[in-house]
């Protein structure tokens, strides 16, 4: 076992009960090289979370196999060794897949190969069959999966973002366009067809898209707190989620939360760009001199997108809004003060009192002189004839 141990680098090992192995088919079968396998097949299986191996290996210690296997439990994997020749393997395989399916949620794969040749040895099955099981990355599991020559190699691939592609993701985003998005990553991840790219090469693609994600996170300021922890168990899932279209849901529902906020922020923007102009305004009406570009400027927003937003939102015009504001005002004026018509013009920012009567009258319906009579009655108008 030790001679075992030194040859099996990088490839776990667990404890086992010693009913498991045969002297002949050992640890040192699949790790090392040895004697060539024959009638040797073996049976590879492994489910889709790492933490559910014990519970298949207890499964598999009560499981009736048709022909008794030599049972290798690895840290990730269990294999399963068959001596001589087995035409119903296959339907062995499917066999586990299916009582196992009756006792645990946990998907399961299984992958089965025989020798090729008499020169074959366990080792070189054992490497096939680990090759093989990278399909599940494609597929999925429930699977039994068995060589095809479409399985042989990896498809070469460049897995970065061409600056075209780059483009495109900043228009979704910024768009917040959740239905093209999907339609992008479904394309590109959910109809692959052999042969598969290398495994590793999608993961960097993702995380290529993952990092135009992250500069649109910062652009709302979206980097911090619940969304940066979202985003990096989303990175987590790239890097070690066994199967794509799992990581492609999980990416997607990141998405989604992420362009809800991020429109939810500009929503807010917006709307704190308008009232922090409706602000100054209030705070500066009797100015004479106040325009639109003065208060566009104190926002930080060119007059002309103010002056849209403004629109938009409150449904007024910049020129309606300072009437209104600096009108409500001399309202105030002519009640509570003593002020003549002409002095409450001046102080809410006009420079001619024929305009602000005018404007006034327009606004009210009377004059500032009727005004200020009908609230001095108390709501009771009198004219003088």
């Amino acid at each position: 076992m030790q001679a075992a141990l030194s040859c099996s680098i990088g490839d776990g090992m667990v404890n086992t009960p010693a009913s498991f192995t045969d002297d002949d088919l050992s640890y040192r079968s699949l790790f090392c090289p040895g004697e060539q396998s024959a009638n040797i097949s073996l049976i590879l299986l492994q489910t889709e979370n790492v933490k559910s191996i014990p519970e298949l290996i207890s499964f598999l210690a009560y499981y009736p196999f048709y022909e008794s296997p030599t049972i290798l439990p690895l840290t990730d994997m269990v294999v399963c060794v068959f001596s001589g020749a087995n035409k119903d393997l296959k339907e062995e395989a499917w066999k586990i897949l299916r009582e196992w399916e009756r006792t645990s949620s946990e998907p399961l794969a299984a992958v089965l190969v025989s020798p090729r040749s008499n020169k074959t040895t366990v080792r070189d099955l054992y490497q096939t069959a680990r090759r093989l099981l990278e399909v599940t990355f494609f597929i999925g599991y429930h699977q039994v999966i068995v060589p095809k020559d479409e399985y042989e190699y990896w498809k070469e691939m460049d897995p970065f973002l061409t600056p075209n592609e780059q483009r495109e993701w900043i228009e979704m985003l910024n768009n917040f366009d959740k239905q093209k998005i999907k339609t992008w990553m479904h394309n590109e991840f959910l109809f692959i067809k052999t042969p598969f790219p290398n495994p590793e090469m999608l993961r960097t693609r993702l995380t290529s898209i993952l990092a135009q994600i992250r500069r649109f996170m910062k652009t709302y300021q979206l980097d911090q707190y619940e969304m940066e922890e979202y985003y990096m168990r989303i990175f987590a899932e790239i890097l070690y989620n066994r199967v794509l279209y799992r990581i492609v849901q999980e990416m997607l529902l990141f998405l989604y939360e992420l362009l809800d906020r991020a429109k939810k922020a500009e929503t807010l923007a917006k709307k704190d760009v308008i009232e922090k102009g409706i602000s100054y305004i209030e705070k500066y009406f009797a100015e004479p001199d106040l325009t639109l570009e003065k208060v566009a400027e104190a926002v930080g927003r060119s007059p002309a997108y103010y002056s849209h937003l403004l629109m938009k939102r409150k449904g007024v015009s910049f020129r309606q809004l300072l009437a209104h504001t600096r009108i409500t005002e001399a309202k105030r004026l002519l009640v509570e003060t003593e002020l003549s018509i002409k002095e409450v013009a001046y102080q809410v920012g006009f420079r001619h009192p024929n305009y602000f009567n005018r404007l006034f009258k327009e606004i009210t319906t009377m004059t500032p002189k009727e005004y200020r009579m009908y609230k001095w009655n108390g709501g009771h108008l009198k004219r003088e004839y």
